[in-house]
């Protein structure tokens, strides 16, 4: 549909008209707080000068919202100076993956989001941080690990099962120390209340996955090794 314009208004103190043709005459809707319809896309004449332009009519809607929403975005979150051993889903520091690690970051960011938008639901839970992985470290698991190493990468003679056995076995004797215990406990109670005895909590880990500890490490030491005679071979 074509539409013949004249807009009028004033200009240092007098009247002027600019006239045109409206070429279309579409509704349009942003989403992004503003929406309107009977827009008409126009050519005019000012001054002997020829141009073309918009005519957008519609409405503003939850502007409060569209300002939440930006000074959300522009929050900047500060990596903490001391990291605890444990963190909330719903603490904002939980989105470092230094701190969380990929599964726990990716759990924290999803809790944010749900609760912006209402349209999922993130169980409540914490993170065991990577604080309580140092944490719990021992020189005996260190000084395992290192030889596993240098067996993998042929510094010295060994076997890589036997090697491997050997950091799993020392892992799942160590007990984890007492401060970590206490501040899974005491994190668990903020979320649940005094009821969190009563609860079973789902426990997941890059280290365990559909493998015990002990298999999994096995296989990554196994590939490992494949790798790096692949490696030397071809080299």
């Amino acid at each position: 549909m074509e539409l013949y314009l004249v807009l009028q208004g004033t200009y240092n103190g007098g009247p002027y008209e600019v006239p045109g043709r409206g070429l279309s005459d579409p509704c349009l809707t942003v989403g992004k707080g503003w929406s309107g319809c009977g827009n008409s896309f126009i050519r005019f004449t000012v001054g002997g000068n020829t141009g073309s332009g918009i005519i957008m009519q519609g409405q503003v809607y939850k502007t409060e919202m569209v300002k939440k929403k930006t000074k959300e975005a522009s929050t900047v979150i500060k990596f903490p100076e001391s990291v605890p051993l444990t963190v909330a889903f719903s603490n904002e520091i939980s989105h470092f993956g230094e701190i969380s690690g990929g599964k726990g970051s990716s759990l924290g960011k999803l809790t944010e989001l749900s609760n912006q938008e209402k349209t999922f639901i993130v169980p409540k839970g914490i993170i065991v941080t990577t604080a309580a992985y140092q944490e719990f470290l021992t020189p005996e698991i260190l000084s395992a690990v290192k030889h596993l190493e240098d067996v993998v990468y042929g510094n010295i003679t060994g076997d890589v099962k036997e090697a491997c056995n050997a950091v799993s076995g020392i892992i799942e004797r160590t007990l984890l120390p007492p401060k970590i215990c206490h501040s899974i406990t005491d994190s668990l109670k903020q979320l649940f209340g005094g009821d969190a005895n009563q609860y079973k909590f789902a426990v997941r880990s890059s280290a365990t996955g559909t493998h015990n500890l002990r298999e999994r490490i096995l296989q990554l030491c196994q590939q490992l090794a494949k790798w790096t005679l692949s490696w030397e071979f071809k080299a």
